[in-house]
């Protein structure tokens, strides 16, 4: 492969602070990147686990509704393709049709989705084929034109058929069951914003990113209505703590042939530079609380600003974006909670509609490395 995606990331190094990310984990990210085509992303990042002294991360990319980026994926594009890791590792025929159901089908369903994420969990044997976790994001342009009801049905039908396809299988009746009951709880303009597999792991779940849950009141009343397994009071008490400390919270659900106890909770902060007091006030709650140490804390208070150079496999030079996107903080009634980061890179050429239209707030306040 002339371009991968490894490129990229040997053309940012200087800019990942080894707090973070430690040259050896780095290698190996390097390692599962040089599989893809650098054109199948412009948005790409790390999954740091913020209590740990080893700085390691996961590594996820974005392959966007751009035309381009959806050929890639679905193996359209002689110049750029993706190995045939289907000969070695069957799941990655299911990927491949999901792959090409959404680049190629006329079908209203595969229309709704607007993005697709590839999450690898960096592993010692970092020779074997990689399988990501694989998270589908539902168009809001699409569904906030709906109504509630409609939004429901629409969301339902269209996890259905990416569980099938990437399954190769229909759900158990249980798992439907579940997952019917878990969209039709969803109050108001609540709407599922993302959709996961992780095919990697034995677990049979999904997992819905469930956002525009406002106050804590709403959480915990949705909580109770689809029998989350946990103490919801005790639920309640902490999250009255953290919200005052955030922006805004999407929910995680793992749903199968019940809901699990996990939930995983994103934190939002105001993306651009003028929420520096904001994020602060989030990572100093993080490090007094031991769930992220002092160095990484002082690595995500610096991660914002932008720079420009010249990526491998494009021919004009890129403006690239550090973008601190959210904290997550898993919950579990009887395990210790833990925090993680999801920080990454945006690349557009330089003077592209998208880039003056996406980064102007973040160019207007001046902040660079």
């Amino acid at each position: 492969m002339k371009y991968p995606l490894s490129n990229t990331l040997e053309a940012i190094r200087g800019h990942l602070p080894e707090q973070l990310i430690s040259s050896e984990c780095m290698d190996s990210l390097k390692t599962t990147a040089g599989y893809f085509p650098a054109a199948i992303t412009s948005i790409f990042g790390f999954e740091s686990r913020l209590w740990e002294k080893e700085a390691k991360v996961d590594f996820l990319f974005c392959v966007s509704s751009d035309r381009s980026q959806k050929d890639i994926f679905a193996s359209k594009n002689r110049m750029h393709f993706i190995p045939a890791f289907e000969h070695v590792e069957p799941v990655w025929k299911n990927i491949k049709e999901f792959a090409r159901w959404w680049a190629d089908s006329e079908d209203s369903l595969s229309q709704t989705i607007d993005r697709v994420w590839l999450e690898f969990d960096m592993k010692d044997d970092i020779d074997a084929i990689p399988i990501p976790g694989i998270f589908w994001g539902l168009d809001s342009r699409i569904t906030k034109l709906m109504t509630s009801e409609e939004n429901k049905r629409k969301s339902l039908s269209a996890i259905e058929r990416g569980y099938y396809i990437l399954k190769g299988k229909p759900m158990s009746p249980g798992l439907r069951l579940t997952l019917f009951n878990t969209i039709e709880a969803m109050p108001g303009r609540c709407r599922v914003e993302q959709v996961g597999l992780m095919l990697s792991r034995k677990i049979d779940a999904l997992r819905l990113v469930i956002t525009k849950l406002k106050g804590v009141d709403s959480v915990k009343n949705y909580l109770h209505q689809v029998n989350w397994p946990g103490s919801i009071r005790e639920f309640g008490q902490f999250l009255n703590t953290l919200m005052p400390l955030i922006k805004s919270i999407a929910l995680n659900l793992d749903v199968g042939d019940e809901i699990y106890p996990r939930i995983g909770l994103e934190c939002y902060v105001d993306f651009y530079p003028r929420g520096y007091n904001q994020r602060k006030r989030l990572i100093e709650y993080l490090v007094r609380e031991r769930l992220c140490t002092p160095p990484k804390g002082n690595a995500l208070l610096n991660w914002h600003g932008h720079f420009r150079t010249h990526l491998p496999h494009e021919f004009w030079e890129s403006l690239v974006v550090k973008r601190f996107h959210h904290i997550k903080l898993d919950y579990h009634p009887e395990k210790p909670l833990r925090a993680k980061a999801y920080i990454g890179f945006a690349c557009n050429r330089v003077g592209s509609t998208i880039l003056k239209k996406v980064m102007k707030p973040v160019l207007n306040e001046g902040v660079g490395t």
